[in-house]
């Protein structure tokens, strides 16, 4: 491409010098290609920088300051972007972390580059219904020369850590809807996108000392407790609104006690007293005292009631296609069943064979 006078050269065939990214892609008019990533567009004909601000309403000097300003700037909705003060690839972290990568100075802006919510934020936020985003406030990131060193070694030498990371809820104007103070937050509905849906969340707090030593409580997504602090654990079915709850341990471990607590009744159903609990159908549980592998199950009912023979599954589930029969499982003996329940009674049963 030759340089055209009075234009700085912006545009290599391989991508967008302005943002860095490695391709150029979508039409803004059906003429001028735009920049999927910052948004920049071009146009072959264009010779100088003032045709330049028609369509991208500043200079190339301002619109670069701007790109240099947020080196990283993705897609978030609408016209909004989330954009990093930092690159994730100036911060390498020295542990795993799952949203390893997206490390950063995280906030977002309008499309004219107006910063909506500061970048402050040591994780792009995540949105949710109803205006809300989770996202993480610390202390920021630091070189593991100024960690404690009993927790340095020699792979994370001249790597990164946060000191702490605190999850919450805020909006739009940063309001913290859920105070970010909490170790960690997971929405616990499956379409959290649905406007008509109020989200749920499981709010954790550790004690590190042991780690595995933490508390949880559901809160919507107005900030109103819903389940308060008296859980170490919670696994959730949103779709029944029915949530496995543990005591004196996580789902992680065979330590705890595992009970039913019902969101529709806003009241415990299945005091945690069982080595395992699993999620069959709406009211209906298996229970063993294999947390591994949930061998020896028996079937109970929301009243804590056995539903068949005790102890005599090896696995069982619900039919995805629920034709004439709804269930189906596995003896410990091998053999294979398709079933139907009535009351506290296992109806319609017949042998089948085994995919397996």
């Amino acid at each position: 491409m030759k340089k055209r006078k009075g234009l700085i050269k912006v545009m290599k065939l391989e991508g967008c010098q302005l943002c860095g990214c490695k391709y150029i892609t979508g039409e803004d008019d059906g003429i001028h290609t735009k920049c999927n990533d910052c948004g920049w567009i071009y146009d072959p004909e264009i010779k100088d920088d003032n045709e330049y601000s028609k369509y991208n309403k500043m200079s190339l000097k301002e619109y670069s300051e701007k790109v240099n300003k947020y080196p990283i700037i993705k897609d978030f909705f609408g016209e909004y972007k989330l954009v990093s003060t930092i690159n994730p690839e100036n911060i390498p972290l020295a542990f795993h972390h799952d949203l390893h990568g997206s490390q950063g100075c995280w906030g977002v802006i309008d499309k004219n580059w107006n910063e909506v919510i500061e970048p402050k934020y040591l994780f792009p936020l995540m949105q949710f219904n109803n205006g809300t985003f989770l996202a993480c406030k610390g202390t920021g990131w630091i070189k593991d020369n100024e960690w404690d060193e009993a927790q340095i070694n020699e792979e994370g030498k001249g790597r990164y850590w946060t000191k702490e990371e605190k999850w919450g809820l805020i909006d739009f104007k940063e309001k913290e809807i859920i105070p970010c103070i909490y170790d960690e937050i997971h929405c616990i509905n499956n379409d959290y996108y649905n406007e008509n849906i109020e989200n749920l969340f499981a709010v954790y707090r550790h004690q590190y000392k042991p780690y595995e030593i933490q508390e949880v409580a559901v809160m919507n997504n107005k900030g109103e407790i819903i389940i308060p602090f008296k859980y170490n654990d919670v696994y959730w079915y949103e779709n029944e609104k029915q949530l496995i709850v543990y005591t004196n341990g996580t789902r992680y471990d065979s330590e705890g006690l595992v009970g039913v607590y019902d969101l529709k009744l806003n009241r415990e159903i299945i005091a945690p007293q069982y080595k395992d609990i699993d999620y069959l159908d709406y009211n209906l549980f298996i229970i063993s005292d294999d947390p591994e592998y949930s061998r020896n199950a028996t079937i109970i009912n929301s009243n804590n009631e056995i539903i068949g023979e005790e102890k005599n599954w090896k696995s069982l589930y619900k039919e995805s296609d629920e034709g004439k029969y709804i269930y189906k499982g596995e003896t410990m003996d091998g053999k294979c069943y398709k079933f139907n329940i009535v009351g506290k009674e296992i109806v319609d049963r017949i042998e089948v064979e085994s995919k397996d």
